[in-house]
């Protein structure tokens, strides 16, 4: 089976292997006292720490299917996959857990002869956000690097269609109407940190963002979640505050604090 796994892709015993073994990770690395952004980062963590980029068999099947971050390991053991698995398995595990989401691929995808790129879209708070955990795991991008970033992790239309992302003609699997060139309707278009939407980084937004610690609205404002660990605190106000104080508000087009945080590898 761990062979030729991707020849019975369709068949019910791995179909239902595939949807158990979702409920089980969903199980074992959510609870219900999480904020829904704490859930996102952990399932998406789950996912980097399991698998490895499979750089030597970028168009081997097993790489394509829903199943590969569960079973294709390779001969030293490692679990591997390509971009393709990793969205896959992020879209199916985020559904598990009560998220709208949605499987976004290149339109290369339809042609065998050309390799395509795969990403997620997921909704916090009624707001669609980009995921790409292929480019945010550093055995992908950085081997040498014994960290994780996040760059890719709850971007919107225009910070994708601004970088490398712009060249893939992307869509949803399942929901046409979701492209590149339409974008989507409830995408939060500000940058991270930017709590007030006026496209700079001033101490407007650290008052903003200083309102939320402590409110109800705290498990759902992915936007002022500097520090990626699912809530609003006052470290992430702090973060924001130096950000402001050091000028890089003159830098429209930066990632607010996106090129310097990292999660380590634990």
């Amino acid at each position: 089976m761990n062979t030729s796994f991707d020849e019975y892709e369709k068949y019910y015993f791995m179909t239902d292997y595939v949807d158990k073994m979702a409920e089980y990770v969903v199980r074992d690395n959510t609870d219900s006292s999480m904020t829904p952004i704490q859930k996102a980062l952990h399932l998406r963590k789950w996912i980097i720490n399991r698998v490895n980029y499979d750089h030597d068999h970028t168009n081997d099947h097993k790489n394509h299917v829903d199943a590969s971050v569960f079973l294709n390991k390779g001969a030293d053991g490692t679990y591997l996959t390509v971009c393709d698995g990793f969205a896959r398995c992020y879209d199916i595990l985020m559904q598990k857990a009560g998220f709208e989401s949605y499987y976004i691929y290149d339109s290369k995808h339809d042609r065998e002869d050309e390799a395509g790129h795969a990403w997620n879209l997921i909704k916090l708070n009624n707001k669609w956000y980009h995921v790409d955990i292929t480019w945010d795991d550093s055995d992908y991008n950085q081997p040498d690097r014994f960290s994780k970033r996040f760059d890719n992790f709850l971007c919107c239309d225009t910070q994708f269609n601004t970088d490398n992302h712009a060249t893939y003609d992307w869509r949803a699997l399942c929901y046409p109407n979701i492209n590149k060139d339409k974008g989507m309707a409830y995408m939060d278009n500000r940058k991270l940190g930017d709590l007030n939407g006026d496209g700079s980084f001033t101490s407007a937004d650290v008052t903003k963002l200083r309102s939320y610690i402590g409110t109800s609205n705290n498990s759902y404002i992915a936007i002022g979640d500097l520090d990626f660990d699912g809530r609003i605190t006052s470290t992430d106000a702090d973060l924001l505050q130096q950000f402001v104080n050091d000028g890089w508000k003159y830098y429209p087009n930066v990632r607010v604090w996106r090129f310097a945080v990292y999660e380590n590898q634990t």
